[in-house]
This record gives structure tokens, C-alpha cells and sequence, in this order.
């Protein structure tokens, strides 16, 4: 494959990229190469497979559904794959009373997200148009998506045409109470809409875990504004956590969720944001005005729908939740060895995501041990896409022990090679 070819690939400085691997097929946690070369998906092509590639139960559910209807307009006609995932989601969000909005990615469920959140306050006479989020957060790609972002390098071409939100640290431990009361103070001047947040772990900002405790204070503390709360699942929905959402490890509970990523089991680009009833009574009126004025013209496809209902049943089936608990189990057994043999590393681990630094000079998202880390491993047949000196693995939710085990010998010895013994 040629770089100078007609594609521009994502998040790739093409003058120095590598040559991409071209894939031709994927089979359960392996992806295949044109050589024939297969590789263990190690970071589940971007965190959205959760059931290997190709599953066949979802792929028949696509290929039935394509037979009946793949498409409709969503503004004025409904369908019944989308009723039943709606219905599913709310279920398993534990929000029956809430509201399903359909959209096709991570970032534009974030923007409705922030969208609701804001017009709510318009729509009430009480205008609130201040945004709180964390320090280090990532919530996607589109300009609302990027300014509750941490600006970073990645948007700093972009920063002065962004809007102005307030980022706080995250607090070091539940007993931080310098940073608890620096966020009390902020919430309370009763002008921030919405709060929100990646829970328990941010992703792109180098697989950095928190405690669950620290969370339900911070919520806690902001919730008494009246601000409204937005947990970004994105990336961590379906099981990365361990649990359904990461926010099931909390007992205070969102107003607004975001989905994406595992929502389909990888087969199709879909979103979901998720209110709660009282987010959406801040919508109903006679006037037309208060309408959220937001969609796309893919919004509920049918095929991603059912590929969706596909998934959630595949995730309800004991050897899925057994799966789960070997994976967890591992990740937990693994990162009390790095901590304890090489602390310097960093070994982490929240239910199925596995991280470590690995030393540099420079560290970060921009950091170039980014290429020796990956070559190193696709020469093992090991796909990973570290962020920067961040080495981890999120993989498919079916990888066996045996699958586990071989990264973990392939980082083991890694780790060999620029520690000394």
C-alpha cells in the first residue's frame, strides 16, 4: 500500500507514518493481513469490538434486517428495531423512564449531550450556559465535543474558536479536600449547566483511572447546583469497566449518558445519548422553538439497531459473563506483579482496560516511543496503538486466557528490553 495513495488516514502525520497494514479479514480476536499475517486485535480496532470479528450472531441479525429495511428518515417515522433498542437501553441503564436521541458517534452524542443540557436552561428562563469538566478529558472530535475537551496539542489549532468551559483536577484521593472545596466554590455560583465527565478512566488522555469514590463526591458536590450531569460512556459502556457502565459503580447517578464505541459490538457506526425524564419535560411546549434541533440522516439506521440488539443478548449469555471475570481476573493478577516488579511503569487496570508507562523523555500523546512500541509488537503479531509512551490493551470481550496470557509474554518481554533486570 502506498502512503502517497488517495487516502488521508486518521490521526497520522503521513509524512512519517508506516506503511498501514492492509486487512482483509478478521476472525473472532484476529485481524488478517494481505500476507496472511494474523494478528490478535489487542485494543478491540479502537475500543468497539466487544464480541470478535465477524460475529456470526450479529452479522445474521444485519443480513436479515438488510432484507426488510436498512434505512429510513428518523423525523416523522419510526421503526421497530430502534423501539427495541431503546427499550433495551433504558433497561440497562436502569432509567425507565428516560429518552433514547439516536445519532452515529462518539462525538455527536457528546454534543447533544451538551446541547440538552444548555437549551434545557434556555427553554426554562434561566439560562445557564457554563460547562465544568475534568482536566485531561477527551469527549471527541466535532468543535462542542473538543471545547469540554482538554485542549492539549491534538486542538490547538482550534482553541480561540472554541467555547469557554471551567476544567478542574481531578481530585488525588476521596480525602483531597483542597480540591473538593475548590470545586464547591466553583459550583456554587449556580451558573454551571452541566458537569461532565469520562467515569473512572480517560481514554485518550493516556488511560488514566480513578477511584469510583471520587467521582460520587465530585457528583455530589456539583448535583447540589442544580447542574445537570453528563457521564461521557463512550468508550467505557459495555463491560470496559467491568460493570455495564462505569456509572453502575456509583450509587449518584447521571442525568444524561453518552454510548458509542461497543454499542454495535463493532459492526456499525451508532449512538445513543440517554436522559432522564426531567431533561426531556425541559423540551415539551406548544412552541416549536423548544424542539432539540439535532440530527443526522442515518439517525436509528435499522442495520446498526439490530446489530445493537444483537449484542446486548450476546452480552446476557453465562459464557460472556464468565469471559468477562477471567479477563478481569488476569488484568488484576498482572498489574499487582508490574506494580510490585517494575513500579516505575505505573500498571493499572479498571475491569478489562490494561495500561503502563513505559519510560521516555518524553511522554505524552506526542511522544516518538510511539513507533519502536508499536513495531515491536506487530513484529509479534500483536496490534496495539499505543498513545505515546502509553502501552495498553483493551481487547475483545471473547479473547481466551491462552490469547491473554501471549500479550502479556510478548510485554513481559518488552518491558526486558528497556528495563534493566
Amino acid at each position: 500500500m502506498d502512503l502517497t495513495g488517495p487516502i488521508w488516514y486518521p490521526y497520522t502525520q503521513m509524512q512519517t507514518a508506516r506503511e498501514p497494514l492492509k486487512i482483509v479479514s478478521g476472525e473472532g480476536v484476529y485481524i488478517k493481513d494481505d500476507q496472511g499475517v494474523d494478528y490478535i486485535d489487542a485494543i478491540s480496532s479502537w475500543w468497539v469490538n466487544i464480541h470478535g470479528h465477524a460475529n456470526p450472531v450479529i452479522a445474521k441479525a444485519i443480513s436479515e434486517q438488510a432484507l426488510i429495511l436498512e434505512q429510513v428518515i428518523f423525523a416523522g417515522c419510526t421503526h421497530e428495531p430502534a423501539i427495541k433498542l431503546a427499550n433495551e437501553l433504558l433497561r440497562k441503564c436502569n432509567m425507565p423512564n428516560g429518552k433514547v436521541y439516536y445519532s452515529d458517534n462518539g462525538s455527536t452524542a457528546v454534543e447533544i449531550a451538551v446541547k440538552m443540557a444548555i437549551q434545557y436552561f434556555y427553554n426554562s428562563d434561566k439560562p445557564r450556559t457554563k460547562i465544568l469538566t475534568w482536566e485531561n478529558d477527551f469527549h471527541g472530535e466535532t468543535f462542542g465535543a473538543m471545547s469540554v475537551s482538554d485542549q492539549g496539542g491534538l486542538n490547538a489549532a482550534f482553541t480561540d474558536l472554541m467555547f469557554e468551559t471551567i476544567k478542574i483536577p481531578i481530585p488525588k484521593n476521596p480525602d483531597d479536600e483542597e480540591t473538593f472545596d475548590k470545586i464547591s466554590k466553583i459550583a456554587a455560583g449556580n451558573d454551571i449547566a452541566a458537569f461532565i465527565f469520562e467515569p473512572l478512566v480517560q481514554g485518550a488522555g493516556g488511560m488514566v483511572i480513578y477511584d469510583a469514590e471520587i467521582l460520587e463526591k465530585t457528583i455530589s458536590i456539583v448535583k447540589k447546583s442544580g447542574a445537570i450531569i453528563i457521564a461521557d460512556e463512550v468508550m467505557t459502556c459495555f463491560y470496559r469497566t467491568g460493570t455495564f457502565l462505569a456509572t453502575d459503580q456509583i450509587n449518584t447517578k447521571p442525568d444524561i449518558l453518552c454510548l458509542a464505541k461497543g454499542l454495535t459490538g463493532g459492526f456499525l457506526p451508532l449512538s445513543v445519548t440517554v436522559c432522564n425524564d426531567m431533561i426531556f419535560q425541559g423540551f415539551l411546549s406548544q412552541e416549536k422553538k423548544k424542539a432539540l434541533f439535532h440530527g443526522h440522516s442515518y439517525t436509528a439506521n435499522p442495520l446498526g439497531c439490530v446489530a445493537a440488539l444483537a449484542s446486548i443478548s450476546l452480552t446476557e449469555e453465562p459464557s460472556f459473563i464468565e469471559n468477562l471475570e477471567k479477563i478481569k481476573t488476569i488484568l488484576r493478577a498482572k498489574s499487582l506483579s508490574y506494580q510490585t516488579s517494575y513500579p516505575i511503569l505505573n500498571a493499572r487496570y479498571c475491569g478489562t482496560i490494561f495500561a503502563i508507562d513505559i519510560p521516555t523523555k518524553d511522554e505524552g500523546y506526542f511522544s516518538t516511543q510511539f513507533n519502536e512500541i508499536n513495531e515491536y509488537f506487530l513484529e509479534r503479531n500483536v496490534f496495539l496503538r499505543p498513545l505515546g509512551n502509553v502501552l495498553y490493551i483493551m481487547p475483545p470481550l471473547v479473547i481466551s486466557s491462552e490469547e491473554l496470557h501471549y500479550i502479556f509474554q510478548k510485554i513481559d518481554d518488552f518491558i526486558k528490553t528497556i528495563i534493566e533486570m
